[in-house]
């Protein structure tokens, strides 16, 4: 076995043997499981708590049906419709308010008129209501006052004014995303970005830490005898990214079986997301992984005390922000834009951009374009581990003074007797 696979299996076996990663890796599944069958928690707990409004209708013109109807669903009417046989005729507000209150409800809808033709509603408020609920029973009451005024009228009127109107959408570009496979995926798009930014945030940092640690208890000085200094950096980056795929496998699984148990989350979940952005995903991925550890083994070698370790991240910690939040707020928005082109091409940016452009462009990505973004972000991955090798090298035995990026523009000199090379 090489030195490089020596030192993988050693990152790995050290890292996923410790009991807090496990701790972290049962913690986790337990909430994405927890998250799964939230909605369905929630919904139920929404479904105990929901507001009562009165509906008097002293001609029986709509009350009943419009009760049905809010029974019926659920999903989008969120109340509880409840006859009642107040009438606020002779009634101050106070009284009214008063004996709205007493039914344990702080709205009141009247139906006036004699016939469906001639009604119309007046709605009355105790308090503050949420302008949503007045909204959603001013629509159930409108949707059923112009339902019987269609029933009242003759057969043959009732058949045109009900008939469906069928729209045809054709689609005139082949290869062309339909509307469904856009929204799904946008999630998609949405997951990767998340999951790669907290992927850096927590694995990256282990790669600096797992340098600082060498070099403070001076394991580096050994292992630089026998091993070069792009293996040693690169094959701790591989070595924790095995052991974050051992993790996100474990979540997978466990997120899987929970939504096999919800059958319908299972049959409707990313159906109809191209296959080409779902094997494009975990190549972004891998290649923006690599590419951002290697920023934080950078900055893990100029540390020479553990207590600096975080300001020495805090500049690629800044820059995955920027990266984020420019992916998620300026390429996301308008895949297709110039702005988005170019971002796609920039190798600092590409596994980010790209993804989203591949995912959510209207107009498609050729095959050219993908496959040169992933080349320059190659390139640029092979330059880093490369330059990283060599301040690893250079910053290996530096033990003492400020750890600053200014260093990385500062010619090799001697420090407290110590050469820094």
């Amino acid at each position: 076995m090489s030195a490089f696979w020596i030192l993988v299996h050693k990152e790995f076996h050290g890292r996923a043997s410790r009991r807090g990663y496990w701790i972290f890796t049962i913690v986790g599944l337990a909430i994405l499981i927890g998250l799964t069958f939230l909605p369905g928690l929630l919904s139920s707990i929404n479904d105990k708590s929901k507001s009562t409004v009165l509906i008097a209708d002293p001609k029986g013109i709509l009350a009943q049906e419009m009760i049905a109807q809010a029974a019926s669903d659920p999903s989008t009417y969120h109340f509880v419709l409840k006859q009642s046989k107040l009438d606020s005729a002779g009634l101050t507000k106070a009284a009214l308010a008063e004996k709205v209150k007493a039914e344990h409800s702080h709205l009141l809808i009247t139906i006036n008129g004699d016939t469906p033709r001639s009604a119309s509603v007046t709605v009355q408020e105790v308090g503050s209501v949420d302008p949503s609920l007045v909204s959603s029973v001013e629509t159930l009451a409108q949707k059923e006052i112009t339902a019987a005024r269609i029933a009242s009228l003759p057969t043959s009127t009732q058949t045109t004014l009900t008939a469906p109107i069928h729209t045809h959408v054709i689609q005139l570009q082949a290869g062309a995303k339909s509307n469904s496979q856009l929204w799904e995926s946008r999630a998609v798009v949405y997951y990767m970005l998340i999951l790669l930014f907290a992927t850096i945030t927590i694995y990256g940092s282990w790669v600096a830490q797992g340098v600082v640690q060498e070099k403070s208890n001076r394991v580096i000085e050994m292992m630089l005898v026998t091993t070069k200094p792009w293996q040693i950096l690169f094959g701790k980056i591989v070595g924790i990214g095995f052991v974050g795929i051992l993790q996100y496998v474990i979540w997978i699984a466990g997120a899987g079986v929970a939504f096999s148990l919800r059958s319908h989350l299972a049959a409707s979940a990313f159906t109809d997301v191209p296959i080409a952005t779902l094997a494009l995903m975990p190549v972004f991925f891998v290649i923006g992984y690599i590419l951002y550890a290697t920023l934080y083994g950078i900055a893990g070698s100029l540390v020479t005390r553990v207590e600096e370790q975080q300001m020495a991240l805090t500049p690629v910690v800044l820059l995955m922000l920027v990266l984020f939040y420019v992916s998620l707020f300026g390429v996301l928005p308008a895949p297709d834009s110039t702005f988005s082109i170019v971002a796609s091409f920039v190798p600092i940016i590409t596994p980010m951009a790209m993804f989203t452009r591949t995912a959510l462009s209207v107009q498609g990505v050729s095959a050219w374009q993908i496959m040169l973004s992933i080349c320059l972000t190659l390139a640029l991955n092979g330059v880093l581990v490369w330059y990283g090798a060599s301040v690893y090298k250079r910053f290996a035995l530096r033990n003492s003074g400020k750890s600053s990026w200014k260093l990385l523009f500062q010619r090799t000199k001697e420090s407290d007797g110590t050469k820094a090379y």
